[in-house]
């Protein structure tokens, strides 16, 4: 089993990342270009056709990415909670384990 190191996941998110918005400014270039060759030539329905296409990709990549957005956002919140729950376990812990010290060690006797 494999096990990277938060660098490295980061680094590959990021990368992700950037290869999504170069493929959403490519498409919308493509889009662009597909109508403006629809508007030019009125008569051919073909540029027609691929603009509508690749207008229909377009929101697709766009719904996914708010997909992907609040996907990540539930997990945020999901890391978030966990961290709150093992950070009050954690002190709750201390504070036994600090009473269960005290009531084991032998208490002094005090002479008059």
């Amino acid at each position: 089993m494999k096990f990277y190191s938060y660098d490295y996941v980061l680094s590959q998110i990021s990368q992700q990342n950037w290869v999504t918005v170069a493929l959403s400014v490519l498409l919308l270039l493509v889009t662009g270009f597909f109508a403006f060759k629809a508007y030019r030539n009125k008569r051919d329905s073909k540029f027609r056709e691929l603009a509508i296409i690749s207008v229909l990709a377009l929101v697709a990549m766009v719904l996914i990415g708010i997909s992907n957005f609040q996907t990540d956002q539930d997990s945020n919140n999901q890391f978030q909670t966990s961290l709150h729950f093992i950070r009050s376990f954690q002190k709750t812990w201390a504070w036994i384990s600090r009473r269960s010290m005290s009531i084991l060690q032998p208490r002094r006797m005090e002479r008059f």
